[in-house]
């Protein structure tokens, strides 16, 4: 398979942060197209200032891009520069219709999913066999967030080059009650999904910390997450976003992933943990609105050698969220497994 990859921004991480009075160290981004089939997926690569074998691939969920999830550029913004400061080079991704990844041609009447999970799953393949080839490796680690965990769940299950397995916050293939299919139903036929929120999901800038507000346990949010870090999570979400000029504070992601996890929310499954031959960690907050304790429990019946991990009063968020509130334990977790 060729490649063909453009680099489109190399900035060191000093100039980066100086410009938020943030702490200076040698970590170099480098943003990368890779092309191909008239499609075009997005890269950021993360690199350490010591030369590392170990390479985490992170993807981001069905809200806004893996920037605007992981690599934010404010104080403790950047889940991805925890792992880098530990040596491991951070990958991150954008699926097809996400940030700064080439739109899918949708069409209705062929496929009224607007990106289904095998889709999804040939970008994590294109990138993955782009990131081996260049690093010159065998298999690579790879971590999902929410929807990104069922997209990665599908390719892992297909494909060894996948070392370790993490995901956090994910739906897996089991009946049981889900919070969101009340608005993901047609309102007079629970058990349907809605036509109407096909196609495309729309969101406001000012709407993209909604269900984090409401799912933080407290008056005051701001003990729980820091309001810069909020804001500047929503301002990179839209500008990331390459549907609507910079004028239109908007995001625009295809909306397939809702219907998908509609149904795995009824025990559809796309896919069987079983066939996941890398090690395995499933990790969920508490007080996360998205996945249920029986995906962790049927993650594990399917997997046996799987490592699940409920965080307490962890939020959907908690790897954007103040240490005390989960993300060290979430990050010290992560790289206990990694090293394994």
């Amino acid at each position: 398979m060729k490649f063909y990859q453009t680099t489109i921004f190399c900035i060191t991480i000093t100039s980066l942060l100086s410009l938020f009075n943030l702490p200076i160290l040698q970590i170099d981004r480098t943003d990368h197209y890779i092309s191909i089939d008239n499609r075009k997926i997005y890269v950021r690569e993360i690199a350490p200032k010591n030369k590392t074998k170990q390479i985490l691939l992170m993807l981001h969920g069905g809200g806004p891009s893996s920037v605007a999830s992981f690599d934010l550029p404010v104080r403790k913004g950047s889940f991805a520069q925890e792992f880098v400061q530990k040596d491991i080079k951070v990958y991150l991704m954008d699926i097809r219709g996400w940030g700064g990844s080439t739109d899918p041609e949708y069409d209705p009447t062929s496929n009224p999913i607007n990106v289904p999970v095998s889709e999804a799953a040939d970008d994590i393949g294109l990138v993955v066999d782009w990131i081996l080839q260049k690093e010159d490796c065998e298999k690579l680690a790879f971590f999902g967030w929410a929807t990104g965990g069922h997209w990665g769940g599908f390719y892992a299950s297909r494909h060894p080059t996948i070392s370790h397995f993490i995901s956090l916050n994910s739906l897996y293939g089991a009946k049981a009650k889900w919070g969101l299919s009340t608005f993901f139903a047609l309102k007079d036929t629970p058990s349907v999904f809605d036509p109407n929120l096909r196609g495309w999901r729309i969101s406001e800038e000012k709407g993209l910390t909604g269900s984090w507000e409401r799912s933080i346990p407290l008056k005051n949010k701001q003990e729980w997450r820091d309001s810069t870090l909020a804001n500047n999570y929503k301002k990179i979400a839209v500008e990331t976003d390459c549907s609507f000029p910079s004028n239109i504070r908007k995001m625009k992601v295809p909306a397939g992933y809702r219907e998908e996890s509609f149904q795995m929310a009824k025990g559809v499954t796309y896919w069987n943990a079983a066939d996941i031959s890398s090690k395995c960690l499933v990790i969920r907050g508490q007080l996360d609105f998205w996945s249920r304790p029986i995906d962790l429990a049927a993650f594990k019946r399917d997997n046996q050698k799987t490592d699940t991990l409920t965080i307490q009063n962890g939020t959907h968020y908690l790897f954007l969220d103040r240490a005390s509130r989960g993300r060290d334990q979430l990050i010290s977790h992560m790289l206990d497994f990694l090293s394994q």
